[in-house]
C-alpha cells in the first residue's frame, strides 16, 4: 500500500472527491488507475502527419492554402495531428503535396525511417530533374539525367516524381500546345533597330 495526499494528485486533487486533508492508503492498482485515468484524457491520439510532410517538402503554408484552396484558419485545422481527416481531405492534400497517401497518415507502427528516406530520395530527385530542366550546360544535362536513372535504379516508382514547382501552377501540354498554335500579330512586336 501506498499514501498518496490529496496535495500529491494534480488538480488540487480533485480527483479524490470526499477525502480529508489527512493521507488515505490506496492500492498500486487504485493509483495506477488514476494516474492512467489522468493520462488518457491529456493525450489525444495522433491521426496524421499533413504538417510534418509539408515541412519536409520546405513547402509554406501560404502555398499549401493556394494549392488546396482554403484559408490560413482552415489550413491549421487540417495540419493538427488529432484531426480525424475525411479521405476527400486527405486525396485533395496528397495531391497538393504529390506524396503517397500513407505518407500523410500517422502509423505506430514504427515505418518512420523507411518513410524519412523515401522523402530524402524523392527531394533528391526532384532536384535533379528542375537542374535537367533548367541547365543551360550539356555536361550539366549529363549529369542531372545520369543521376535521374541511379536514382530510378534505386527506388523504380521515382521515375514518376517531377521537379520542384515553378513559378505558379504548371501547364499541361495540351496548354502549352494551345498557347503555340495562336497566331501572333506582327503589330504587336516590337522591333529595336
Amino acid at each position: 500500500m501506498s499514501t498518496v495526499t490529496k496535495s500529491e494528485c494534480g488538480n488540487g486533487g480533485n480527483s479524490f472527491a470526499g477525502l480529508a486533508h489527512q493521507p488515505r492508503e490506496l492500492s498500486q492498482a487504485q493509483i495506477f488507475s488514476l494516474v492512467s485515468h489522468r493520462t488518457k484524457v491529456e493525450e489525444q491520439p495522433k491521426l496524421n502527419r499533413v504538417a510534418e510532410v509539408r515541412k519536409n517538402q520546405g513547402l509554406s503554408e501560404k502555398s499549401l492554402c493556394k494549392r488546396l484552396n482554403i484559408d490560413l484558419k482552415r489550413l491549421h485545422e487540417l495540419e493538427n495531428p488529432t484531426t480525424d481527416l475525411t479521405i476527400s481531405e486527405l486525396m485533395a492534400i496528397q495531391a497538393a503535396l504529390d506524396v503517397p497517401l500513407v505518407d500523410l497518415l500517422e502509423d505506430n507502427n514504427s515505418l518512420a525511417r523507411p518513410i524519412h528516406e523515401r522523402a530524402k530520395l524523392v527531394r533528391v530527385m526532384k532536384t535533379s530533374e528542375a537542374i535537367r530542366e533548367c541547365s543551360l550546360s550539356l555536361r550539366a544535362t549529363r549529369l542531372a539525367e545520369m543521376l535521374r536513372d541511379q536514382l530510378v535504379d534505386l527506388m523504380p516508382e521515382l521515375a514518376q516524381v517531377g521537379s520542384w514547382p515553378q513559378f505558379g501552377s504548371r501547364r499541361s501540354a495540351s496548354s502549352v500546345a494551345r498557347v503555340l498554335a495562336s497566331q501572333i500579330s506582327l503589330s504587336q512586336i516590337q522591333v529595336d533597330d
